[in-house]
């Protein structure tokens, strides 16, 4: 009878694979078809913040479920903690943390005013993280005594959907800011490079690293640190790398975008500023600009066949 179910069986692998060779599972598994995740996420500060508005044509027309979790002002370390893409420990002032209270703690990375709270676990109790003049506090629904000595880790509780796609753009208020002595490029790469690592790990190998624009009139300092982080990001990433730098010093943009440039508009470009008709103000992109960019990161999507 065993040798009856196994002839049964070689005949209906041959029959759907075509091929009479020995069955085996890795080759028969190459003809399922992947099933991957429509959901897009948009990691970074103000940059990918602003680019809200232009995020929703593309969506309804792909049937792509996007989240914007950008925030202005907001610091490397803050955005990928938020995510849990980082390591983070928290100690107490206080031995109790008490219910709908603000319980301080020091952290193990610098100070970010602009943090957008998000949801942890810390001593195995959930709650909210957030800041305000007095520095980061907890608050939870529970009660727990703990240990004003320990150090304890911090889990973050976003959710994140296996198999999607990631679109980071991090680190630009380090470099602007100059504070916390992480205003360096290799700083800024360094996080960049432990998050997007990460991300594909853990959640999806379907990333895309936004290098970084300039400013109107940027400083000296501003430039070369933004030119020599694009630079790494882009040797390291490769076609991985969107260079949003590019694109903004290239003159077919004024085509593209129907806007007639100014003298200084070109001698910016050539510096390697960001040009005052491309802007809302000296750091951040108009919108006509941002519905660009955002139409050329979903075509390098498309063009990845990443979503069709």
């Amino acid at each position: 009878m065993k040798k009856i179910i196994y002839a049964i069986f070689t005949l209906f692998i041959v029959n759907i694979t075509g091929c009479k060779d020995e069955y085996k599972e890795s080759s028969f598994e190459k003809d399922i078809p992947i099933v991957r995740s429509n959901t897009i996420y948009f990691l970074g500060s103000s940059t990918i913040e602003y680019f809200t508005p232009s995020l929703k044509m593309w969506p309804e027309k792909y049937q792509l479920n996007t989240i914007n979790l950008g925030k202005g002002g907001e610091l490397i370390d803050t955005m990928c903690i938020r995510i849990g893409a980082l390591p983070a420990h928290a100690t107490f002032s206080k031995n109790k943390i008490k219910i709908n209270e603000k319980n301080y703690f020091k952290a193990d990375w610098g100070i970010d005013n602009s943090l957008k709270p998000f949801e942890a676990r810390i001593v195995d109790i959930d709650g909210i993280i957030g800041v305000d003049t007095e520095g980061y506090y907890f608050e939870s629904q529970q009660e727990a005594y703990i240990d004003i000595n320990q150090a304890y880790p911090i889990k973050s509780l976003q959710k994140l959907i296996p198999d999607s796609i990631f679109i980071l753009n991090l680190g630009k208020n380090n470099l602007l800011n100059l504070s916390h002595g992480q205003d360096s490029y290799n700083y800024v790469f360094d996080k960049t490079k432990q998050c997007a690592e990460w991300i594909n790990k853990n959640i999806t190998s379907r990333t895309i690293v936004v290098g970084h624009f300039t400013a109107v009139n940027a400083n000296d300092d501003l430039s070369s640190n933004i030119q020599a982080l694009n630079k790494d990001l882009k040797l390291y990433y490769s076609s991985n790398f969107f260079d949003l730098n590019y694109l903004l010093s290239d003159r077919n943009i004024w085509q593209n975008l129907q806007i007639t440039p100014t003298t200084s508009d070109y001698e910016a470009q050539v510096k390697g500023d960001l040009a005052v008709s491309l802007s809302s103000d000296s750091i951040h992109l108009n919108n006509k600009t941002n519905q660009f960019i955002t139409d050329q990161i979903y075509k390098t999507m498309i063009e990845k066949k990443w979503i069709n």
